[in-house]
């Protein structure tokens, strides 16, 4: 049991670096040539994405006839929809069932639309695929000039009934017991406009993240500029931590930003204290650096042991493990918690930016910090549970 453990803790770390969980394999289209063989459209098709799929929805998203397909993947992004634009595609039939002695959605169903010259079935079913769901409408293709005689609906229970007087192009509500085929407005179609068709869209680490929830900081410590050993207290107040480098040039341009809004910044009880991560044996740079930006605050060297600690603090907080690069800064609160993350420089950031974002109630953080508009289906993990797993090793 306990290697299990440990080889499912190697995968899972090994996707968090970034690593793909299948191998890098990509995603397969296969084109049905009814029954007597399958092509690979892979590649034509645009379909061989190499996200790690998990799951897969078809349904008439758009509602022009043809049936769409809804990705959702282990990684970014979480979900696709691909819009099946064919301008070659021939009219179509859809029919939505309606159980009165069986279940409502007449799942288990089977239904069986007759043409001149072919028979096509369809299947009702609750889940399909890996963790999928899709459309409860059965879509019917028609090849140009066939025309439905009429539909054998095969109901869970074991009964079947005839349903005729359907047309190509139609959307019908098939109703148990009924007999009758009503026809169904069919709603207007939605425009997916404006969303991005580059399947290869390279994904970016935001440069500004609020945190949905407060986060509990590991032990920091630094030596300051007149060189006593100091642990990172919050004393009441809050401020901005960032880690910077005199070799690199956001990082310095980072430093001429805290000097020119220090002031400001600590007007409305927010401090700063820049750190260096170049170490004790390049400490002359960065004393060329603060001297040259004339910086009049607190500063220091972050300790081998902090950044570590910075590191795995990292790794808890992100699904995904991205390299710490300098600059980087944090905003933490009055109680020592991180509330906000600011990757390279805080150019264009406004102290009152930094106060709304301290001055935010908890449930407000947690509806504000995703990236996307959306809706949590949960609430806010309290605060007990959250440093438990900021305690674990």
């Amino acid at each position: 049991m306990r290697e299990y453990s440990n080889s499912w803790s190697s995968v899972i770390d090994s996707v968090r670096k970034g690593r793909s969980w299948s191998g890098d394999e990509r995603n397969c289209f296969y084109l049905n040539l009814r029954g007597d063989n399958f092509v690979d459209l892979s590649y034509v098709s645009g379909l061989d994405f190499k996200n790690d799929g998990r799951g897969i929805g078809l349904t008439d998203w758009d509602r022009d006839g043809d049936i769409d397909i809804i990705y959702r993947n282990r990684d970014a992004p979480r979900v696709r929809v691909i819009k099946n634009n064919f301008t070659n595609s021939p009219e179509s039939l859809s029919i939505r069932l309606r159980g009165i002695n069986c279940n409502r959605d007449a799942i288990g169903s089977r239904v069986e639309l007759e043409l001149e010259s072919r028979m096509i079935m369809r299947s009702i079913k609750a889940g399909e695929m890996f963790l999928s769901q899709s459309t409860k409408w059965a879509h019917f293709g028609l090849s140009s000039g066939e025309v439905p005689k009429k539909a054998t609906v095969y109901w869970p229970g074991g009964d079947s009934e005839v349903f005729t007087g359907l047309d190509r192009g139609g959307r019908y509500l098939l109703v148990e017991g009924s007999g009758i085929s009503q026809r169904v407005d069919s709603p207007n179609q939605v425009q997916l406009d404006g969303l991005s068709d580059n399947a290869e869209e390279k994904q970016y680490f935001p440069n500004r993240v609020i945190f949905p929830i407060k986060f509990p900081l590991p032990k920091i410590s630094y030596r300051s500029a007149d060189a006593s050993i100091k642990v990172l207290e919050p004393e009441g107040k809050s401020m901005i931590l960032n880690l910077w480098s005199g070799r690199e040039a956001k990082s310095v341009e980072g430093i001429n930003f805290i000097m020119k809004f220090h002031h400001e910044f600590k007007k409305k009880g927010i401090n700063f204290l820049p750190l260096s991560i170049d170490g004790i044996d390049d400490a002359g740079l960065a004393y060329e650096v603060i001297d040259k930006a004339k910086y009049e605050g607190s500063w220091g060297f972050i300790d081998e042991q902090s950044i570590e600690g910075i590191r795995k603090w990292f790794m808890k907080v992100f699904e995904k493990h991205e390299k710490i690069s300098s600059p980087f800064s944090l905003l933490v609160d009055a109680s020592g918690n991180c509330i906000a993350l600011f990757r390279s420089t805080m150019e264009g950031v406004t102290s009152q930016d930094l106060v709304e974002i301290l001055s935010m109630q908890d449930i407000e953080r947690w509806h504000k910090a995703p990236l996307m508009k959306g809706t949590w289906f949960t609430f806010p993990p309290n605060e007990k549970y959250i440093r438990s797993i900021f305690e674990r090793n």
